[in-house]
C-alpha cells in the first residue's frame, strides 16, 4: 500500500469537494479551485509585477472531457475572463507527484 498516494488522493478529494467553484474552460464547465500569484517579470531591464491566476482542477477531469491546456484558450469564472499563458515556460503543470491535478496558468483579460 503507498501511504503517499493515498494521502494525495485523499488531499485532492477533500479539495475537490470543498474548496472548488464553477468555470468553464475554452466552453467545456468544469470545477476548480483558483488562487492568484504576483510575480515580478524583468523585461528589458524593467521590472514589471504580473498577476497570474491559477485554476487546479482534476487531471481526470481534463482527461474525460479531451480537454488539452492551450495558450490562449479562455477559462471563464463568474464574470471574468481570463487567458491561458505561460509563467516562465510552461501553461500548466502537475500540483502534485502522481499527476491527479492540473495547475492551468492564465492572466486576467
Amino acid at each position: 500500500m503507498d501511504l503517499l498516494l493515498l494521502g494525495a488522493q485523499w488531499a485532492q478529494t477533500q479539495r475537490h469537494t470543498t474548496c472548488t467553484q464553477n468555470i468553464q474552460y475554452n466552453g467545456v464547465p468544469m470545477k476548480a479551485t483558483i488562487s492568484e500569484t504576483d510575480v515580478e517579470i524583468e523585461r528589458g531591464g524593467v521590472k514589471l509585477l504580473a498577476r497570474f491566476s491559477k485554476f487546479v482542477v482534476r487531471t481526470s477531469d481534463l482527461k474525460s472531457l479531451g480537454v488539452k491546456i492551450t495558450r490562449g484558450h479562455e477559462v471563464l469564472w463568474g464574470s471574468n475572463v481570463y487567458e491561458v499563458t505561460n509563467e516562465g515556460s510552461t501553461t500548466n503543470y502537475y500540483n502534485d507527484p502522481f499527476e491527479l491535478d492540473t495547475v492551468i496558468v492564465t492572466v486576467k483579460r
